[in-house]
């Protein structure tokens, strides 16, 4: 597997002044597919970064607020974050977009679809969306969802008070299965998934849990 590092670093400020950081692999001018990370994950892990270039895919990996490097935006929403890819999209000249929503990635890329935002959009191991699932759900879960929805803002500072990536790749690793420890456990994945998510902690907690428990 391609970990490697992004051929690109920028930013994107955007009309009320905040910040936006993005990393990208692949050609400037490829079609342009973005990543929405996994939980606490800066931009700088993407995947497929080894055949981009034959693709001629441009992938582009931004930090949601308060996450990595991108500015914070305190009380925002899922809506928030299609506003701001849709500006950063047309500061950065892309008119058709994609979107990809890795694990609890998955509800802003399909927030993105759903605003229109993007015209594709693909969801990858996207059961983060617990609320979306049919299933019965295992009491701890059912225990979270339960109590996001009665007290999203008490939900939320629990939520500081645990953000932590050192704890965070210990709980995922403890609920993943043999397939995906297999990946995990990699040395270079696990190194670069690492790094990526002590980079979304870069600000500290609050990024994580407004992600978390978002309206």
């Amino acid at each position: 597997m391609d970990v490697s590092e992004p051929t690109r670093l920028g930013e994107h400020e955007l009309s009320d002044g905040r910040r936006l950081a993005c990393a990208e692999w692949g050609p400037a001018d490829g079609v342009a597919v973005l990543l929405c990370p996994g939980v606490a994950t800066s931009r700088r892990l993407g995947f497929g970064t080894d055949v981009v270039d034959a693709l001629g895919v441009r992938l582009i990996s931004v930090d949601r607020p308060g996450l990595g490097a991108s500015d914070p935006a305190p009380g925002r929403t899922l809506r928030n974050w299609a506003d701001d890819v849709d500006e950063f999209a047309a500061g950065s000249g892309i008119d058709d977009l994609s979107v990809v929503g890795y694990s609890a990635g998955g509800p802003f890329a399909m927030t993105c679809a759903a605003a229109g935002v993007a015209d594709r959009a693909a969801i990858v191991a996207g059961a983060d969306e617990f609320t979306a699932l049919e299933q019965p759900l295992p009491a701890d879960l059912r225990n979270m969802v339960d109590a996001v929805a009665a007290d999203p803002a008490a939900a939320e500072e629990s939520f500081t008070e645990f953000g932590d990536p050192d704890r965070l790749w210990s709980l995922i690793t403890a609920f993943s299965p043999e397939t995906d420890l297999a990946v995990y456990w990699e040395p270079r994945f696990e190194r670069a998934f690492r790094q990526a998510m002590a980079d979304g902690f870069t600000q500290g907690p609050a990024g994580y849990a407004r992600d978390t428990a978002l309206p």
